[in-house]
């Protein structure tokens, strides 16, 4: 049996197991969406809760990532925080599911439509994560996706879901994103 983990190692495990870099990117693509949709900067709430959605969304991606990967990491990655007991199985899981809810209530505050699609964006993430890695070109699709739809969830945040800019640039990143994704080097 390990001994116990302290809380600070634990809390580094939380902020590694986010990756952070990549949700703040998702975040970032989502402000983005905003400013062009409007041709403006929002309002502070609005740029706030819009990042919020889309950090919280890839955070949780992110998480049940390593949750579903456990096995392949313990081999490839060691040092990461599930396979090196930092955190437990149930603890990330648990950490993803919130992470997922409050993005899920950040989306909400807009409308509707944005509901409905962070939740199609949270539910591609899971299925890509626990079945659909594995698929290939559908796989990779998946990914981006869920890349590019972040500038869209912007333009819903915004009252603007069909901004034709917001659309060029979703699809520039998606496509930008799924030629990565297949042939990364």
């Amino acid at each position: 049996m390990q001994p116990p983990v302290s809380i600070a190692r634990k809390a580094r495990g939380v902020i590694q197991i986010f990756r952070p870099e990549l949700p703040i990117a998702a975040g970032v693509c989502v402000l983005l969406g905003e400013v062009l949709a409007l041709g403006a900067v929002p309002p502070l709430p609005v740029l706030g809760t819009g990042f919020a959605c889309g950090f919280l969304l890839s955070g949780s991606a992110l998480i049940t990532n390593d949750y579903f990967d456990l096995e392949v990491d313990r081999i490839n990655a060691p040092h990461r925080p599930l396979p090196a007991g930092v955190l437990t199985p149930a603890e990330v899981m648990t950490l993803g599911l919130v992470t997922a809810l409050l993005g899920l209530v950040a989306a909400a505050t807009f409308s509707p439509l944005a509901l409905g699609l962070s939740l199609i964006i949270w539910l591609l993430g899971f299925l890509y994560n626990w079945r659909l890695k594995a698929a290939g070109l559908w796989g990779n699709l998946i990914v981006a996706i869920s890349v590019g739809i972040t500038f869209v969830l912007g333009g819903i945040a915004v009252g603007r879901p069909w901004s034709p800019i917001v659309w060029t640039f979703a699809l520039i990143v998606l496509v930008f994103d799924l030629e990565v994704c297949i042939c990364p080097g």
